[in-house]
């Protein structure tokens, strides 16, 4: 029996141990944090058909709440843009607690006889010859070596596992600070029973800095979100804060019921290279996210689901080649569509709040755009009234030009995008997928 272990308890992670425990394999999960604080403290959007296309169970109708519909705002907050979306989607996107899917996950993780350790702290792979064979870890105080067949790296967007990976091996070590967007949410308490319509309202460049906020407005509490790209402090938190109490008067800044913290989350496209020698990233530490739209859920679970049924194929050693194949399935079938997000945040990160008032005013951006995130189809008309707009904004039209690029290359990698590995291919087609 194969012996695999996990170096974090992610969502992609869990994912593929639940999988691959149903195989037949020796799985380990070891996580720095107690079970009780697995998950974020807050809830998000989920694509419930990921469940069963991952091999999970769809947890039962009262773990969804429904999803809302969006409305969104430039700076000066004087133009409301309400996103328009299909019933079907509507249908199967939901809000779920992530403390809940976390502690879920782990059930069923346990059920099919993966083992957890917690409160241990990963420091690094173990590396012989070319080949990760292990964790190093801090276990009651004392280090420690765990050997296996293969390490599953699902410790998020700062893993001591792949920042410890050595250079030969390719994969990008760090994600900079321009490349995640700060983030701090709460639930705050309510005044009154006053809500929103629509509840869902998203600020772009708020409190006229480079973010997206949000407020919803629950039932049970208001969900306030502050972000910021590449950086966030504590006097902007509070100022954006602040301001939104002027629009929503019954928002009890004084009792915070879940959440208060602040975190970061990875904001571009996946990784060039997250397989190696024994080494396969997922979730966060493979960035697999969708922050524009809400979540990475939906990536997470189908990069797992595409993990575990890779290396159950695999005869033999878990080397970069059978392991490549990971990569490619994954690109193939989610990682395309995520290269949308990495263009637009290159876009929101290269104009000012003018600029943004300007995008909503002529209606360069409408409800069309936020409704498809980067898909949306356009009438010959509807393109020359935004070309035309853009036009008599000479600013804008360097960052749109250098977007119309990224998407050029996009299409050109995702179509050189080798399905067997060689280095000389390999390297070539990373090179296509820096330009975008």
């Amino acid at each position: 029996m194969k012996k695999i272990v996990v170096a974090g308890a992610g969502i992609g992670g869990l994912v593929a141990a639940i999988n691959l425990a149903k195989k037949g394999f020796d799985i380990t999960i070891y996580e720095s944090k107690d079970r009780s604080e697995l998950g974020h403290d807050w809830c998000d959007t989920v694509y419930k058909p990921s469940f069963p296309e991952a091999g999970i169970p769809l947890p039962t109708p009262e773990h969804f709440t429904p999803y809302r519909v969006m409305s969104c705002r430039g700076p000066k907050k004087n133009i409301k843009v309400v996103a328009k979306r299909s019933d079907r989607i509507f249908e199967e996107v939901a809000y779920i607690d992530r403390k809940f899917l976390a502690e879920y996950l782990a059930d069923l993780a346990e059920k099919n006889g993966v083992k957890f350790i917690f409160g241990v702290r990963v420091l690094s792979p173990v590396i012989e010859n070319g080949f990760v064979t292990g964790l190093k870890v801090l276990l009651y105080g004392k280090e420690k070596e765990i050997r296996a067949d293969l390490v599953i790296d699902a410790a998020g967007i700062d893993s001591p596992v792949r920042k410890n990976l050595p250079k030969s091996f390719g994969i990008e070590n760090e994600v900079k600070a321009e490349e995640t967007l700060f983030t701090y949410r709460a639930y705050f308490a309510r005044k009154s029973d006053e809500v929103t319509d629509p509840r869902y309202n998203t600020y772009f460049y708020h409190c006229r800095r480079a973010s997206i906020d949000w407020v919803i407005t629950e039932d049970e509490h208001i969900d306030v979100l502050v972000t910021g790209f590449g950086s966030l402090t504590k006097s902007a938190i509070e100022a954006a804060v602040a301001d939104f109490q002027k629009d929503y008067p019954y928002i009890d800044t004084d009792k915070i019921l879940r959440g208060g913290t602040t975190s970061r989350i990875p904001l571009r496209k996946s990784l060039p290279l997250f397989v190696g020698n024994g080494y396969a990233a997922v979730g966060d530490s493979a960035i697999m996210i969708e922050p524009l739209s809400g979540s990475g859920v939906r990536l997470s679970f189908g990069g797992g689901k595409i993990l575990a049924d890779t290396v159950t194929e695999i005869d033999g050693k878990y080397s970069l080649e059978k392991l490549w194949k990971y990569q490619y399935r994954y690109f193939k079938e989610c990682g395309e569509d995520q290269i949308s997000v990495d263009i637009i945040k290159s876009v929101l990160t290269s104009i000012d709040a003018d600029d943004m008032d300007y995008l909503f005013e002529t209606e360069v951006l409408g409800a069309k755009e936020f409704a498809e995130t980067g898909s949306a189809k356009y009438t010959a008309n509807e393109l020359l009234q935004k070309v035309a707009a853009i036009a008599k904004r000479p600013k804008l039209l360097k960052p749109l030009a250098n977007a119309g690029m990224s998407i050029i290359n996009s299409t050109l990698a995702c179509n050189a995008m080798p399905e067997n590995y060689s280095v000389q291919a390999v390297e070539n087609w990373i090179k296509l997928y820096k330009k975008i």
